[in-house]
């Protein structure tokens, strides 16, 4: 799941042997939907929405591409292919998308070229993510050397990189109220607060710039995978499973902040 700044939401899945994506506003309206034959297009492993002249979607899929989708009518604009396995990608301004080798827990950057024909080009900058398994990225705003956030539910981890020195500026470990953390979706708001999918625990936690988680914010009806911030809506979108782990839903909830 991914969201854009001005209110889209797109998830992602599989039906029997087809793969499914849906954008849809936060009304609920659909704004477009595909379905794709597994055998056809490799699996996603992550997705997110970055913004130039026009909004876009991006694809990390298994069989090492960058897929770039225009977000307002799902069309395939073009494909990067890459010499590793992608797995989670995420936005990170100024065209700037950064994306998980799921073998070598590297970050690479990638950045939008807009021409006749958008593409995305691989940047030189390779960032370690200082963890061993696998785990989600989201970023601040790195235009002005902030932090980026990464998490791993296998290593009970929540860290902060600071993208100038590659460094760990922060890490959370441990329980919260008695129950140890297993973060897996996570995303930024426009003032830096953190949004925490704590999945096994069915939470959703609220975690300071500077490393602190503040407060559970809600529980969860089921596993707590993705989270999404909606600028437009001031709202975290959750993507989560139901209570008996049958189905997958969408729930937006209204924060006070």
């Amino acid at each position: 799941m991914c969201t854009s700044e001005d209110g889209h939401i797109v998830v992602g899945g599989k039906v029997n042997e087809e793969e499914f994506l849906k954008c849809f506003t936060t009304d609920g309206d659909a704004a477009w939907e595909q379905r794709r034959d597994k055998a056809k297009d490799a699996e996603i492993t992550g997705m997110c929405c970055v913004e130039g002249k026009k909004k876009y979607l991006v694809l990390s899929r298994k069989n090492k591409s960058l897929q770039l989708l225009d977000l307002v009518d799902g069309k395939v604009l073009s494909n990067c292919q890459v010499p590793f396995t992608l797995h989670h990608s995420s936005a990170a301004g100024a065209g700037c998308i950064i994306v998980m080798d799921n073998a070598s827990n590297k970050i690479h950057q990638f950045k939008l070229k807009e021409a006749e024909t958008p593409t995305l080009e691989k940047d030189e900058k390779i960032i370690d993510s200082h963890l061993e398994n696998e785990f989600s990225i989201v970023t601040s705003d790195i235009k002005n050397g902030q932090n980026f956030f990464v998490t791993s539910w296998r290593e009970k981890t929540i860290q902060a990189i600071d993208y100038s020195t590659a460094e760990v500026a922060w890490k959370i470990t441990g329980e919260f109220e008695g129950k140890q953390i297993k973060p897996h979706g996570i995303c930024c708001d426009d003032i830096g607060n953190l949004y925490v999918a704590d999945g096994a625990n069915q939470r959703i936690l609220l975690v300071s710039a500077d490393g602190k988680i503040e407060q559970k914010l809600t529980d969860m009806p089921g596993t707590a995978i993705f989270v999404g911030w909606l600028q437009s809506a001031n709202r975290v979108v959750v993507h989560h499973r139901s209570q008996n782990n049958k189905n997958e839903e969408i729930s937006i909830l209204d924060l006070v902040r």
